[in-house]
């Protein structure tokens, strides 16, 4: 390859660069007005110039999601996923849809991984003891709600899902138990 060569190239990937800059910023500002159709066009045409920018492909996945278009919100966010195995918005996101559509393995394990990458996150805790709770795996649910009330403890919609499984188990004494914490919480902060 000669030295023209070369800088027609170059010259060819710093456009694509700008093209890519270019729609993720109009996409941003047709986010801002709330139009979506507009800015997944946008997104749409940058993943065209860059098929591994991540954050384009979660960005997208997220109005998708916000549109009800739920297989392409998957699908995009699995591709981020697959780009970045460690973008844990795109775990939480695909697993949340996943349990909506009552696909509740596939949501336990996104919720499950997105716990690897940021155990310190009680929402997902709770998150995954919803779906636990679903599939009737109440001592997991438990566990989950307990693990989110541990590293929150004025948690209160935690202790009442864990205090609503509780009666689920037939449990009375620590579904009362719950109930006076989260009596006690709500008072404290009045």
């Amino acid at each position: 390859m000669n030295l023209l060569d070369t800088n027609a190239k170059n010259n060819i990937e710093t456009l694509k660069l700008n093209l890519v800059t270019f729609y993720n910023t109009r996409a941003k500002t047709y986010i801002r007005k709330n139009d979506f159709d507009n800015a997944i066009t946008y997104l749409t045409k940058a993943i065209d110039f860059n098929l591994y920018d991540v954050e384009t492909f979660y960005t997208r996945g997220k109005l998708y999601d916000e549109k009800g278009v739920y297989d392409k919100a998957i699908a995009d966010f699995s591709i981020a996923i697959k780009l970045d195995p460690d973008h844990a918005d795109a775990w939480g996101f695909r697993a949340a849809l996943y349990g909506e559509r009552g696909e509740y393995d596939k949501a336990i394990e996104g919720f499950s991984k997105e716990i690897e990458l940021r155990p310190y996150d009680a929402e997902i805790y709770e998150e995954r003891g919803k779906i636990y709770v679903k599939i009737g795996e109440y001592d997991k649910a438990i566990a989950d709600f307990s693990e989110a009330i541990k590293l929150i403890p004025t948690f209160t919609d935690a202790y009442f899902k864990r205090a609503m499984t509780y009666l689920r188990m037939d449990n009375l004494e620590s579904a009362i138990q719950d109930f006076d914490k989260i009596s006690k919480l709500k008072q404290d902060c009045t």
